[in-house]
């Protein structure tokens, strides 16, 4: 046999030794797996029998209604009142009780609260923190009322919290403003106040690590830490505890006219989008307030939410403000004597607000945030008021009522908002306090109160119900 057809006689056999590998090796790994699957179906009975599985639903919250709320007022003058109530809702609880604490001299009392009407305190000279407990704190709200010297002031009741800031404050002969400070809480407070100007941050001795005694107060005028400083922001920032924070603002529109009084709005903290609330349309002289609390430069573009929709202004579309700095813009010509909301963009963060200045009064109006829930905001007697609603980027539906002091109703009514536009709404004659509740859309609110003066204050969310996280649990022992 020759060799090439001894090579020829072997070839056929070696792919069939392959093969029969190849077939070893898949009976091989079928085995294998059947074992693994067996024992793996051993091992969940045997996890089954002494471990419950996981409920494949994700935790939800759920509302926990409001049985506690803090706030501070003031302060005030011998002709200011504090208003206080609870959102005229009778399935939240009718009854409760209102704890009034004087921290000037430490007096405190205990009144009955009942839902829906009005009561009435003195405030002293000093803050007034108010604490309503019960079913009768959810929806709980006060506000402060001044009529003093000819002009108006207004002033939320405020709840403590770490971070507050302030645009518009002076420290001129001709503008001037006092930082209040209260610790409402039993234990101290320590706070950082910072200042920016015109030209940038304003070097302060004795603002930072300020302690801050339960229950106390401190008062800072600004032409002690930044004197002849125009246009100021001022940030208050508790690195211990918390804090409710307020300035009060002497503005007057002439050199030696007779000033307005006015608290100025807050704002917690900057952002990117700030709208601030409608102004009334009879005033004469409207400053937007910038301030630009970052390192880096802000360029602010400025719509107007009117009546008949939203416009950009032909001047001061976009408004520079360089860093850790603030800018007052004369935005009369762009508003044109309309009620209208100012939106504000901007690619870093910014805070804002606007003064206006009619029959030698000011009126400050500050940002404002969507409504997610009833808001109300009171008066009282011998002040007269208008509610603004301004709806988002989609049209937008509210109903406002209104209330007498004992909380009989006295009016309502179903707004229509178009979008991006600025609605009104005058209460009756005798009504001394009103409630907004939002429907579809989104919608933010400011009041105007008019008397000896003017006077503005934001809508705030009231609380109501407290978000808790459900808790599930994972695994249980038998």
């Amino acid at each position: 046999m020759s060799p090439e057809a001894s090579t020829s006689d072997q070839q056929p056999q070696r792919p069939r030794r392959r093969a029969a590998v190849r077939r070893r090796g898949r009976n091989a790994g079928s085995t294998v797996a059947a074992v693994v699957v067996l024992l793996l179906g051993v091992a969940a009975v045997l996890v089954a029998g002494t471990r419950q599985p996981v409920p494949a639903a994700p935790p939800s919250a759920h509302g926990q209604p409001v049985t506690d709320v803090l706030a501070a007022c003031g302060p005030g003058s011998h002709r200011a009142r504090i208003l206080t109530g609870s959102l005229p809702d009778p399935a939240l609880g009718a009854t409760g009780t209102l704890a009034v604490r004087d921290l000037s001299s430490g007096a405190r009392r205990t009144l009955p609260l009942q839902r829906g009407s009005l009561t009435t305190l003195q405030p002293s000279d000093g803050v007034t923190a108010l604490e309503a407990s019960g079913p009768v704190a959810a929806g709980h709200f006060g506000m402060l009322v001044d009529p003093a010297g000819g002009a108006l002031a207004a002033l939320r009741c405020t709840t403590p919290r770490s971070t507050w800031w302030f645009t518009g404050a002076g420290a001129t002969l001709d503008h001037t403003s006092r930082l209040v400070i209260a610790n409402v809480d039993p234990g101290p407070a320590v706070v950082d106040v910072r200042v920016l100007g015109e030209s940038g941050p304003i070097s302060t001795i004795g603002t930072r690590g300020i302690t801050i005694a339960p229950g106390s107060v401190r008062t800072i005028a600004l032409t002690d830490i930044a004197p002849q400083g125009s246009n100021l922001a001022i940030q208050v920032q508790a690195s211990r505890g918390r804090v409710a924070a307020a300035v009060s603002d002497s503005f007057a529109s002439a050199p030696g006219a007779a000033p307005g009084k006015e608290w100025l709005p807050d704002q917690s903290t900057a952002s990117r989008v700030v709208r601030v609330a409608a102004t009334p349309s009879a005033n004469r002289h409207e400053t937007l307030l910038l301030a630009n609390p970052t390192e880096l430069n802000a360029l602010v573009g400025l719509r107007i939410e009117g009546k008949d929709g939203d416009f950009r202004p032909v001047r001061h579309a976009q408004i520079q403000v360089p860093p850790g700095s603030t800018r007052a813009v004369d935005v009369s010509d762009a508003v044109e004597r309309q009620t209208g909301a100012l939106l504000l963009h901007s690619r870093v963060p910014v805070l804002a607000s606007v003064r206006s200045v009619s029959a030698g009064d000011s009126v400050y109006a500050g940002p404002v945030r969507p409504l997610e829930g009833a808001a109300a905001a009171a008066w009282g007697s011998g002040v007269h008021a208008r509610l603004l609603l301004t709806a988002g980027a989609l049209p937008a539906t509210a109903t406002v009522a209104a209330f007498d002091e004992h909380g009989d109703q006295l009016g309502t009514d179903q707004l229509q908002l178009p979008a991006g536009s600025t609605t009104s709404w005058r209460p009756p004659g005798r009504a001394e306090y009103l409630t907004v509740t939002p429907g579809a859309g989104t919608v933010y609110g400011s009041v105007l109160l008019s008397g000896p003066g003017s006077a503005e204050v934001r809508l705030d969310n009231l609380p109501v119900t407290l978000e808790r996280p459900a808790v599930q649990p994972g695994y249980s022992s038998p």
